[in-house]
C-alpha cells in the first residue's frame, strides 16, 4: 500500500500519518501523532496537506477537530479532477509552443 500511495504523490510522512489514521478511523490530531510517531505540530501540518489532497476529511465537534480518512470515491474524484486540470494546462502549453515555434 505504501508504494501505491507514493505513486499517488504522498510523501513518506504523509503515508505514515494516513495509515495511522486509517487504523484509528476518526481521531484528534494528537492521537494520530502518537500512532504515527510524529510530533503533534508535524501531524497538524501533514493532516492539512492530506486534507488539501483529498485523502483526509476534517470535522469540528464541540470545538475540537477530528480527522478521518476520506471515502475512497472522494479521493478518486479528487485525483481525477487534479489530473484533468493538469491535462488542460498541458494542452494549453502545447498550443503556446506551437504558436511560438510551429509544429
Amino acid at each position: 500500500m505504501k508504494e501505491e500511495l507514493q505513486r499517488l504523490g504522498l510523501s513518506n510522512s504523509e503515508i505514515d500519518v494516513y495509515i495511522a489514521l486509517i487504523k484509528l478511523k476518526s481521531s484528534k490530531a494528537s492521537e494520530v501523532a502518537v500512532n504515527s510517531l510524529k510530533t503533534r505540530e508535524a501531524t497538524y501540518y501533514i493532516l492539512r496537506n492530506l486534507t488539501k489532497k483529498g485523502f483526509v476529511t476534517e470535522i469540528k465537534k464541540e470545538g475540537i477537530f477530528y480527522y478521518s480518512p476520506s471515502n475512497l470515491s472522494i479521493i478518486k474524484d479528487h485525483i481525477s479532477s487534479e489530473l484533468s486540470e493538469k491535462m488542460d494546462i498541458f494542452e494549453n502549453l502545447i498550443k503556446k509552443y506551437e504558436q511560438t515555434y510551429g509544429t
